[in-house]
């Protein structure tokens, strides 16, 4: 009964998170639209630039947001209130901390690298600093926030969570509307609105989790040296990791610039968009299952740790696999239909390119996610931080032979393939599951990327034959590709109760209609 309902909440929430995403990604395709026609090519790229440089600086926070939320999920699974506060609190106190370590750090360190090593123009000197102080402020009010989002997740609240995602991307669509009719620097406009969003949203993070969660968010002046050891200790082994994968996202950023100039960078800034959007469907559809897989593991309920994890796998593969194949197929049409025909050179590829990634990416999510489960991370981090860690020599090297922007692709699927088949390795250690289990995981997985790679050529080409003159010749297309693709899954990947489970969802909202 206690599986069910969980299962039943997990549903919801992954509805919920689903919607959000959906909405939010349609709203930030046309934000996006509107902010590259405003500021142009070059200007696209020295925010891009810029921004990358910043989120370099921020790793720390990244590595502590995957502590919190893991250590706020044990205390919640021992229904120990006093427990819970003394993890809130604590959390807090270590982000307000690394956000004076990171604030001290942008403003001396970053400052010079930014002034004297980034190839920036001459006449974008002044608007780079002042984008980039704009940035420092919303990584800062970033970091704080990150406790109060985290105690709204692990209460599996995510309905509220969608509600303020959606609230923030309107508010962003509306800055792209604004600042064309400013009447100075676009981008210095566009930032510095950027930058008052950002308050708000820290103050309203604030206000709705006092007034939701006051129980929870109570402040405790207790001390636990211990709890503080133990989570700086797992952030410690985590922020290895994040500064691997960060190389691997962010710093290629700075490698294009070295090599291959800002314009190239524009390209790249636009395929970024494209794997963050996805990458950020198959993150949220992984939230509703991350609070159980952490607490299912910390109460021992091994069985129900180990379904939950193979079943987030393989539902984020199916979901992203929907939003992927348009991308793979008609790239070039839906980046102009998304930001007209003045696109920067290559920028379908790094679209293409960075779609992959984001596959292989949500495929291995759940199983560091268990891993983070576990506690331990020493060995699990050692070995994945130094397959990310790859990453840039591997694409510095091949960029000392040739200065074709489609090397550093070959380094990035290689290091993203590693690091999927470690975690998998990993997981099913000293993990004894059923055969059974194992075998419809795997025939599942592998059905879907061959589907990917092997009727991707066939689809290609009757595209090429079938001439798409307009909107809804290519909407058609996608629909047809959309039902192959939806047909085969249900037939293949999923078993009777899945299929009779999806069946009654629709024929109910069917039937509301």
């Amino acid at each position: 009964m206690v599986s069910q309902v969980n299962n039943k909440t997990i549903i919801l929430n992954t509805i919920f998170l689903y919607i959000r995403m959906l909405v939010i990604i349609g709203i930030s395709l046309y934000t996006t639209r509107v902010i590259f026609n405003v500021l142009g090519v070059e200007n696209y790229g020295l925010f891009n630039l810029v921004s990358s440089f910043v989120a370099l600086f921020s790793f720390l926070n990244s590595a502590m947001q995957s502590g919190t939320q893991r250590f706020l999920n044990v205390a919640l699974s021992s229904k120990n209130i006093d427990k819970v506060q003394i993890t809130f609190s604590t959390a807090l106190n270590i982000h307000i901390v690394i956000a004076a370590i990171i604030l001290l750090t942008l403003e001396t360190i970053g400052l010079w690298y930014l002034n004297y090593q980034l190839n920036i123009p001459h006449d974008k000197v002044v608007t780079a600093n002042i984008v980039y102080q704009c940035a420092v402020v919303m990584t800062i009010l970033g970091i704080v926030s990150v406790p109060y989002q985290a105690i709204i997740v692990a209460k599996e609240r995510m309905s509220l969570f969608a509600y303020i995602g959606i609230f923030e991307a309107i508010a962003k669509l509306l800055i792209a509307l604004v600042i064309g009719y400013a009447s100075y620097n676009f981008l210095v406009f566009y930032s510095s609105l950027l930058t008052a969003l950002s308050i708000g949203m820290f103050l309203l993070y604030l206000m709705i989790t006092i007034r939701n969660f006051r129980l929870e968010t109570k402040y405790k002046f207790k001390r636990e040296a211990g709890l503080t050891k133990e989570i700086l200790s797992f952030s410690g082994w985590n922020l290895f990791g994040q500064i691997a994968v960060l190389s691997s996202n962010q710093g290629v950023t700075i490698l294009y610039n070295l090599f291959l100039g800002i314009t190239v960078n524009a390209a790249l800034a636009i395929g970024q968009q494209v794997r963050g959007l996805v990458g950020t469907l198959a993150n949220n559809l992984q939230m509703a299952f991350n609070p159980q897989i952490v607490q299912s593991y910390a109460c021992g309920d091994i069985e129900h740790h180990n379904m939950l994890v193979l079943n987030a796998s393989r539902y984020s593969l199916y979901l992203i696999s929907i939003i992927a194949i348009p991308f793979l197929l008609y790239s070039d049409i839906i980046l102009q239909l998304w930001l007209g025909q003045n696109l920067p050179a290559y920028a379908s590829y790094f679209a293409k390119a960075m779609i992959w990634v984001t596959i292989l990416d949500c495929v291995s999510g759940p199983f560091w996610m268990s891993a983070h489960a576990k506690g331990n991370i020493k060995q699990y981090q050692l070995v994945v931080s130094a397959i990310f860690l790859l990453n840039l020599p591997l694409t510095y090297g091949l960029y000392q032979f040739s200065h074709s922007v489609y090397v550093s692709f070959f380094a990035t699927i290689g290091v993203v393939g590693g690091a999927l088949i470690y975690r998998v390795s990993y997981f099913l250690k000293g993990n004894h599951l059923p055969k059974k289990m194992l075998y419809f995981y795997f025939k599942n997985i592998s059905y879907v990327l061959c589907f990917l790679i092997l009727l991707y050529p066939f689809l290609k080409e009757t595209s090429n034959i079938i001439l798409l003159d307009s909107f809804s010749d290519l909407f058609l297309m996608v629909g047809f590709v959309e039902i192959v693709f939806i047909s085969s899954v249900m037939i293949f990947c999923m078993n009777g109760f899945e299929r009779n489970l999806l069946k009654s969802f629709v024929l109910k909202k069917i039937n509301r209609i």
